[in-house]
This record gives structure tokens, C-alpha cells and sequence, in this order.
């Protein structure tokens, strides 16, 4: 299963747009690359159950040229911080 959720940094929850889409495990990442290719530039939130998913993902959308960062327990306090300010 795939969580989306996109939103404008500062805004309501009313700016808030959530999708659930249910996917076959082994075809996650390429619908993942059809949704984020398909959609307007915007800011994404992607969330995953673990670290090493979060970091397996972020060099799988680095590798196909989407801007990516990650942020979990396992990262300094200054790199969680410089991933947020990149966010932003």
C-alpha cells in the first residue's frame, strides 16, 4: 500500500489531499514513479514503515532524478534538520 499525502507547508488541514492506493508489493516503486511523474511539481510526503525503507526509497528517487530526502531516528539532529529546511 502506497500513503500520499501532499500539502502546503503553513496551510489548514484542509489543504491536506490524502489517496490510498493499494498496490502489489513488487510493483510499489514503479506506480510510485507514475504518480510523481504524472503529477504537478509539488511538495510530497511519503511515508514508510521502517528506516531502512526510507533510505532505500530516497536513493531509488535520488537515482531517478527527483529531488528526495529522508528523515527518521537514525540521522543526526542536524541532518533531520537540513532535510526539513529542504523541504521547505
Amino acid at each position: 500500500m502506497i500513503y500520499l499525502t501532499r500539502f502546503r507547508i503553513g496551510g489548514t488541514t484542509t489543504d491536506i489531499k490524502q489517496n490510498v492506493i493499494f498496490v502489489e508489493e513488487w510493483d510499489k516503486k514503479e506506480k510510485l514513479l507514475e504518480i510523481l511523474s504524472t503529477s504537478p511539481a509539488t511538495r510530497t510526503m511519503i511515508f514508510v514503515e521502517t528506516k531502512r525503507t526510507a533510505d532505500g526509497l530516497d536513493d531509488f528517487l535520488y537515482n531517478m532524478r527527483f529531488p528526495t530526502c529522508s528523515i527518521h531516528g537514525d540521522r543526526t539532529q542536524g541532518e533531520r534538520e537540513m532535510s526539513l529546511a529542504a523541504f521547505k
